[in-house]
């Protein structure tokens, strides 16, 4: 290890000292924009909740707010303005090359697509990267992979991030008077907890070889990416290495490969920062681990980086609070800088571009912190600085620990937007977008891409997952977030006025009446609600319950009959087993549990759980063979009915020998009901196995043999995850 660390504190103090390039705003808050019905109402998800950390829990007003705009930030007290306000923008450019491909056709300057900028002009490359740095952005983060392209040199998507790539965002950026943060991911294409798979020119190296090849190519890579111009101030050495990097699961040789990328970043330039970068901040000591890991490394001397860097995303990552204990505590103990390096928040819940998102209406939008609104973003940025602000400790150079936050891809939106279309029309775009997808590299993933990850990109490829957490509409236009990182120096002031509601789903089930709430809990943009009176057109008469499904009935405040609303009602068969924990909510659950590695488990913020908080956790470092099964349930009349049980994770089809996850359904009468071992491909893509026609006759409902029992038969390779939930016990259609 090459590394003088009195030497690199004395030249690391200079972070703080960030170049900020601010432009005064006469009337900031960008273009305006006639409000959605996703937009203003899309916290009429159940559970919606006013935000924490609301930038309105003090008043805003013109004497102490610079700004004002369509939100409300209350400017962070104590906050050094020369802090981290940072952006991963890594696809932008593929973005533009799908703008360019598609404005080849177009004649009318009117109709090109693009970005826009606050006048109403859409901005080319270093425009783009200009807007940034005049709302107050300071720092780009950009991803590089290896050798993102197949065997014919055909793009993997998601930006398609080469070196090259990287040189040309860092470019623009540094032209702008921004910095930048190079996140090497040591990969051919994503890294994450999930995989993280060693690029193809390294598959037969051994780690200790994998790390040299990483030395050479961070250093080349740096040197590239500076021939222009640009100037690199951070460097990132793997992507949420939680456990493997590089194709290495031995947190040994991923140190020792984490070490020699911090080494080559010091030795091509001793001022740039060696970022680490770990995710999970929810899981009690785990961070702690990784870091202590980090320091135990080569007999105590440790690895050589500067940064501790975590992912906080609200939908899964635990509470504000214990991110800062979390970072603040690392800081403490290892004498290190901290910092959120993604973070994002969605504004709506409709889809963008045909692909379907991280967050909508069925996924990771229930008993959320914030609004699916502007103001809900502006509110999830403010609470992650601040959390970030909030760190005490100061290192022993005397510099503050807490550098800041980067958002995540706040302009990977739609090149066409699907809004509004249905049928043919909807499918023509889609095809449309799909082609791009491929041809620009603007999705998340290219078909291509299957050549070197046939398990995850190659079977769920496509486009944006987060249009809907952009800091621009779905044609380019900026939302007043676009500004949000000038708010938190300065604040911004707004009209208080409604900006989303709280309601709960009403569930009917089959053949029954739908009844309707009279009222909704409307939440200003000030924090503040009111419940307030509704008319619910036709209260829900051409809904068919006879039919199951999700349905929404349509209203208008008596108030203000120009705000719509609208109520979720879900219509289903009586579920037997929400008398018998089937969702796995009671502590402890009633279901009897056998075996090591099968646990139940509970989450402050939805994650692993389909439904509520409560779910069944099965994983160990071992073989895990055991079962899970529930009381015996009670069947009040004759007919035919389904059991269900939902999964996700990792176990089935092409996985260990031997493996076999059964689901059975036993009845009174002594019959067995047996799925298919079960097959679970990925975390939270979920699979609901079901058991169809279980007999209960009327004999048995007479002789009391009306009961079903519901097991899970478990056998898993070590290693090998999946979490289990919602078992239900229904009559059949």
């Amino acid at each position: 290890m090459r590394y003088d660390l009195k030497n690199r504190r004395a030249l690391a103090a200079g972070v703080l000292s960030l170049s900020l390039v601010v432009t005064a705003l006469t009337g900031c808050g960008g273009a305006k924009r006639a409000d959605t019905p996703e937009s203003t109402s899309a916290s009429s998800v159940t559970g919606a909740a006013a935000s924490t950390g609301s930038a309105a829990e003090s008043e805003v007003n013109e004497d102490s707010a610079k700004y004002s705009s369509d939100i409300i930030v209350k400017k962070l007290e104590n906050y050094n303005p020369s802090s981290i306000r940072g952006v991963d923008v890594s696809s932008v450019l593929s973005i533009m090359d799908a703008f360019d491909e598609q404005n080849k056709s177009i004649s009318d300057e009117s109709e090109k697509l693009g970005f826009w900028d606050k006048d109403g002009n859409i901005v080319d490359r270093q425009g783009f990267f200009d807007l940034l740095a005049a709302s107050g952005v300071n720092y780009i983060r950009t991803r590089v992979w290896n050798d993102p392209h197949d065997t014919k040199g055909r793009g993997y998507g998601g930006g398609n991030n080469t070196v090259e790539r990287a040189k040309e965002i860092a470019t623009y950026a540094t032209n702008a008077g921004m910095k930048n943060l190079i996140d090497f991911h040591l990969s051919d294409f994503w890294a994450d907890p999930a995989k993280q798979m060693v690029p193809k020119a390294w598959t037969k190296l051994s780690a200790d070889k994998k790390a040299t090849e990483i030395a050479k190519f961070i250093t080349a890579s740096l040197g590239e990416i500076e021939s222009d111009g640009a100037v690199v101030s951070m460097a990132q050495v793997g992507n949420e290495t939680n456990g493997s990097m590089c194709g290495e699961t031995n947190m040994s040789s991923i140190n020792k490969m984490i070490d020699a990328g911090c080494d080559a970043i010091h030795d091509y330039r001793d001022d740039i920062l060696a970022v680490v970068h770990f995710t999970e901040p929810q899981q009690e000591g785990l961070q702690l681990r990784y870091a202590s890991q980090l320091a135990a490394y080569n007999g105590g001397e440790g690895v050589s980086y500067d940064v501790f860097a975590s992912s906080y995303y609200p939908y899964w990552h635990g509470t504000p609070e214990n991110l800062t204990n979390v970072l603040d505590s690392i800081a403490r103990h290892y004498d290190k800088y901290v910092m959120v390096v993604e973070t994002s928040w969605a504004t709506r819940l409709d889809d963008g571009d045909g692909q379907g998102n991280t967050v909508s209406e069925e996924k990771n939008s229930t008993d959320m912190p914030y609004r699916f609104t502007e103001q809900g973003q502006a509110d999830e940025i403010r609470t992650v600085a601040e959390a970030v602000n909030s760190i005490e400790t100061t290192r022993s150079d005397g510099s503050r620990a807490g550098l800041g936050l980067f958002y995540w891809e706040p302009a990977w939106i739609p090149v066409h937007s699907v809004e509004g279309l249905s049928g043919k029309d909807y499918d023509r775009q889609r095809a449309e977008n799909a082609a791009l997808w491929d041809l620009t590299g603007s999705g998340w993933a290219s078909s291509y891409s299957g050549e070197y990850d046939p398990n995850d990109a190659g079977k769920y490829y496509g486009g944006s997952a987060v249009d809907n957490q952009a800091w621009f509409d779905y044609t380019g236009k900026p939302l007043s977030t676009l500004d949000i990182y000038n708010y938190l120096i300065d604040g911004c002031d707004a009209e208080v006025r409604p900006d989303g509601y709280n309601i709960e789903t009403v569930n009917v089930v089959t053949g029954g009446e739908i009844e309707l709430p009279s009222s909704v809990s409307i939440v200003y943009n000030d924090g503040s609600s009111k419940n307030e009176s509704v008319t619910w057109g036709d209260g829900g008469k051409d809904i068919d319950t006879t039919k199951e499904g999700l349905y929404y009935v349509e209203g208008r405040l008596d108030a203000d009959p120009d705000y719509t609303v609208r109520c979720p009602v879900r219509v289903e068969a009586a579920n037997y087993m929400a008398s018998y924990d089937g969702s796995f909510e009671a502590d402890p659950t009633t279901w009897t549990i056998d075996g090591d590695g099968i646990n139940q488990e509970f989450e402050d913020a939805k994650n692993n759980a389909v439904t509520g908080k409560g779910y069944i956790n099965i994983w160990a470092e071992g073989e895990v063979k055991g079962s899970l099964t529930s009381e015996e349930v009670t069947i009040d009349k004759a007919g035919s009915y389904t059991a269900s049980i939902q999964l996700h994770g990792d176990v089935g089809v092409g996985k260990d020998k031997g493996e076999k996850v059964i689901f059975i359904a036993k009845t009174g009468d002594g019959r067995t009901y047996k799925s298919k071992p079960m097959v679970a491909d990925g975390w939270q893509n979920y699979v609901k196995v079901e058991l169809p026609g279980i007999k209960i006759t009327k004999d048995m409902v007479k002789s009391r043999k009306n009961t079903v029992t519901l097991s899970v038969q478990i056998k898993l390779g070590g290693g090998r995850w999946m979490a289990i939930d919602d078992a239900a016990v229904s009559e059949s259609k």
